[in-house]
């Protein structure tokens, strides 16, 4: 992650519009501090990536139930719910 966060810092230099290169300029920021964070402190890491795969999770059982609900007049609107329950 640090090695692609870095190239994508130096890929911003080469981008012509201004938008563009802050877009770069910033993920590759980000990206290159989320590894050095990763290498530096791996329990942290590990802790961050099962908290954001859990709200993820239940994100999509959440979305799931909404519509499954809003399917309601449809045949087997049942089956997405139950997919979408805990």
């Amino acid at each position: 992650m640090t090695m692609a966060g870095t190239l994508q810092v130096l890929h911003a230099f080469s981008v012509r519009t201004w938008g563009g290169f802050l877009l770069w300029l910033v993920s590759g920021l980000f990206y290159a501090i989320a590894g050095a964070t990763a290498f530096a402190n791996p329990a942290l890491a590990s802790v961050i990536l099962t908290l954001l795969l859990a709200v993820l999770t239940l994100s999509a059982g959440a979305l799931r139930l909404l519509i499954g609900i809003r399917a309601k007049p449809t045949k087997g609107w049942a089956w997405i719910v139950a997919s979408g329950a805990p």
